[in-house]
Order: structure tokens, then sequence, then C-alpha cells
């Protein structure tokens, strides 16, 4: 089997980055599982393409036409495939419509390809033929055949424009680290398409494989950020934000879970536990993502909010206080609006504090409980 040995040769760096990728990712799979599952179609993908270009050389090698077309059409259809799949995995934002339908370019991708194999339409697209000298065989193609690039470079744009909308709602971390995997993905296309002229040098695989690598430690990294019941970064990383949003925090909004010592001394810490995480986990599903979560304390969390309106900041917290009326909990929440310049993240925090006590305060009187006995 030549075109095997000339795969691996040709291929080890890719392979190395699979293995590795691969085991980190099966390791801690539920984790994250939206991330790791679109990561491992993402090289499984990559794999399966690299396997495509060999054996399409091994084709044009052995002059099999049928050959030749067959992975060279598998190519064309697989390319932008991998593009998308990366938007999918690192895309933070709400499961609109429009996403949901973004995959339809990749059916019409494919079957224009497809129609390579129909001998009346194949010149439209790509198609090979014996070449003049009749060493081997060359390459045709038409106007179609280059739908591949015009889809990917489309996802290409999105992605770059997903990656720009974190910036500016300052998940700064998250959209440098996709636009560099973007940019390695567009560079070695480039590479391969203009600065290669022999057409024997492959990157874009390899490049799939280390954006992915990229990606996934970035992912890493952040997780070590979080904390590991609720979810929400860490106290430290609050004090490391803090910094960066004094210009675009508009507002300060604390949460306070009501009756968690109560909680713990009769039905033990595990159900302390769960009441903690169930909160945090409703929050999370409505905040949007220009809100910033931090766990500061056992059961007090603070949500930094940049560049909204006080009238959506006090829409989602009675959207949050409907669904945590749903279970049996209660959280006390409290506010605060940067109206004025003068009001540092500091002084937010406080009026968003005193706010809260205002609202658990209020919680005691309705209930007929105090607070030394919950």
């Amino acid at each position: 089997m030549e075109w095997l040995n000339y795969y691996f040769i040709q291929n080890f760096i890719l392979l190395c980055i699979f293995v590795v990728v691969i085991v980190n990712l099966i390791q801690n799979y539920n984790i994250d599982k939206k991330t790791n599952f679109y990561s491992i179609v993402v090289m499984i993908v990559t794999i399966l393409l690299s396997i495509a270009i060999t054996l399409e050389n091994y084709g044009k090698s052995i002059a099999s036409i049928p050959l030749t077309t067959a992975f060279s059409v598998f190519g064309y259809v697989v390319r932008p495939v991998v593009t998308y799949l990366f938007i999918r995995m690192s895309y933070k934002g709400k499961d609109t419509l429009f996403f949901r339908l973004s995959f339809i370019p990749l059916i019409i991708n494919a079957i224009i390809y497809f129609l390579s194999f129909i001998p009346s339409l194949k010149e439209y697209i790509v198609y090979f033929g014996n070449s003049p000298d009749g060493n081997g065989i060359s390459f045709n193609g038409g106007p179609l055949r280059f739908t591949s690039h015009i889809i990917a470079l489309l996802y290409i744009i999105w992605w770059f424009y997903i990656s720009f909308t974190q910036i500016r709602a300052k998940h700064i971390r998250q959209g440098l680290t996709i636009i560099l995997c973007a940019m390695f993905v567009i560079l070695s296309v480039v590479i391969e398409t203009f600065l290669n002229d022999s057409g024997e040098t492959y990157l874009l695989n390899t490049t799939i494989g280390l954006s992915v690598l990229t990606y996934y430690l970035f992912v890493h990294t952040e997780r070590t950020q979080l904390d590991a019941l609720t979810n929400l970064y860490k106290r430290e990383t609050f004090y490391r934000d803090v910094p960066r949003m004094l210009k675009t925090a508009t507002g300060i909004i604390q949460f306070d879970l009501n009756g968690l010592k109560f909680l713990n001394d009769n039905y033990g810490h595990l159900e302390g536990d769960k009441a903690i995480s169930t909160i945090s986990k409703i929050i999370l599903s409505i905040t949007p993502f220009n809100m910033y979560g931090y766990r500061l304390g056992g059961d007090e969390f603070t949500f930094i909010v940049n560049n909204m309106k006080e009238e959506d900041i006090v829409s989602i917290i009675n959207k949050i206080k409907d669904e945590i009326d749903k279970t049996n909990y209660s959280c006390s929440i409290g506010y605060s609006y940067k109206n004025s310049d003068d009001l540092t993240i500091e002084k937010l925090m406080k009026i968003a504090e005193e706010n809260m006590y205002k609202d658990k305060k209020e919680y005691y009187k309705k209930s007929g409980l105090t607070r030394r006995n919950i």
C-alpha cells in the first residue's frame, strides 16, 4: 500500500495532533459536551479530508479518472464543512432560526459538486481527463468549481463577525482566539492556492488540527477560571476583570440565595449545593453574553453588566425571578445602574448589595421567617 505509506509521511504531524486532541477531549468530554463534541467531529472530518487528498493524488498517479474525481469532489464538499463546524464549536450566542438553518449552503454545495458525476454537467463544475501528453490526467473546471471557495469564504466572514461581536461584548479572549484560528485557516488556503506552484503542499489539514488544538487549550484555560459547582467565574477572576470593564460596565446585579443555612442544617450540604447549582443554571440560561457572572462567596453571585440599558437589566431580573419561582428555592436580587459617570464599579456594587439586602428583608417579612433560622 504505497499510498498509505505516503499518507503517514505527509500527515505525521496532523496525526500526532489528532491523537493528543482526541485523547484529551474524550477524557474531559462531560465537562463541556458541546465544545468537545464539535472538536472531535472537526478532527475526524479533517482526517477524512487528508485521506481524500492522498487518494486523489493516488488516483492521478495511476491515471484513474473515476477515483480522482470521486475524492476531488469529496474534498470540495468537505472543506466548507470544516469551517461551519468551527463556527458551531465556538458559537456562544443565541440559537436563532438563522443559526439553525446555516447548514443549508453546505447542502447546496454538496449537490452542485455531485453533479460532476453527470457527464452532461461535469464541464460546468470539475472533471478530469487524459493529459495532452498522455502522461497521467489533467484537471478541468467550469465556473461552478468555485462554489466551495465562495461558501467557505462566506462562513469565514461570518466567523469573523461572530468573533468581533464577542470582542465588542468584552469577551475579548474568546473573540481573539477565534480570530487567530480563522487567520491560520485563511493563510493556509492562500498559501496553497497562490504560493504553491507544484501543487504538492497541503497545509490546510494540519492548520485545522493546530487551530482545534489552540481553541481546545483556550477552553481548557478558561475552564480553570470557572467555579466547578456554578460554572461562574471565580472570585480571583472577578478582580482581574474589573479593571478592564471600567468603561463598559453599566450595571451590577447581586444575587443571594435565601434559606441556604436551613437547607444545609436540615438536609445536608449536598442539598445546599444542589440549590446553589440550580439557581446559577437558571441565571446563566437567561443572562446574555455581555454579562459576566462571578461566585464571590458561598451563595453570593455578582454579574457585571456591559453596555446595557436599565430597562433591559430589569427585564432580565424579572425573567430570572419568574424561573426561580418555578423551583422550591428563593433568591434575593438587587441591581444598580450607571446613570452617572461618578459611579465606579465599587459604588455600583455597594448600591446593588444594598438593594439586594432590601429584597432579602422583604422576603423575611413576607415569609415570617427570621434570617437567623435560615
